[in-house]
C-alpha cells in the first residue's frame, strides 16, 4: 500500500519534482481525463482526483484526507500519518509519522484510533459494491505470529 508512482509530462510537471502526500491508482484516471479535456458525464462520480493541480502546485493541500484498501477480507484505512491495517479479527496501527517501517503496533494503545478508522472503514464500505469476481488465490504471510493470506 505504499509504492513508488512516477508521471512525466513535459511543459506540466516541473522535472525532477517530488510530490510527497499520498494518492491512489485511483487517481490516474481522473488526471488522464483531465489531462486530456475529456468531458465526463455528469453522473459518474469517479474515485479519484484530478492529481495535476496537485502536482504543479496550484493546490497546496493533500488531494486525499483518507484513502482506503481492501483485499479480499483484509482492508486498511490511511488517515493523515495514521494506517491501520485489518485482517482475520486483528488490526495493527501504525503512526507513519515516526514509523514510517511499519516496525511498531499501536492498536492496542490506541483503541481510540482504532475504532475512529474501523468506523471510517465501515462507512466508506458500505457505499461500495461488492467485488465483481472472487480472487484466483492467496498467498500465506504472517505478521506478529498472526498467519494471513493476501488474496489476488
Amino acid at each position: 500500500m505504499r509504492v513508488p508512482f512516477a508521471m512525466m509530462w513535459p511543459d506540466q510537471i516541473a522535472p525532477r519534482a517530488k510530490y510527497d502526500d499520498p494518492v491512489s491508482a485511483l487517481d490516474i484516471m481522473p488526471t488522464v481525463l483531465a489531462a486530456a479535456n475529456a468531458k465526463m458525464i455528469q453522473e459518474r462520480v469517479l474515485d479519484g482526483v484530478d492529481l495535476l493541480p496537485y502536482l504543479n502546485g496550484e493546490i497546496d493541500f493533500p488531494p486525499h484526507k483518507i484513502l482506503f484498501w481492501r483485499n479480499g477480507p483484509n482492508w486498511a484505512v490511511r488517515d493523515g500519518n495514521w494506517k491501520l491495517f485489518a485482517a482475520e479479527g486483528n488490526y495493527w496501527l501504525f503512526d507513519l509519522a515516526v514509523d514510517i517501517g511499519e516496525r511498531t503496533n499501536l492498536a492496542n494503545l490506541n483503541m481510540k484510533v482504532c475504532q475512529r478508522l474501523k468506523n471510517e472503514h465501515d462507512q466508506w464500505n458500505a457505499k461500495m459494491m461488492p467485488p465483481l469476481w472472487e480472487p484466483r488465490g492467496s498467498i500465506p504471510f504472517k505478521l506478529d505470529g498472526v498467519n494471513l493470506k493476501w488474496h489476488y
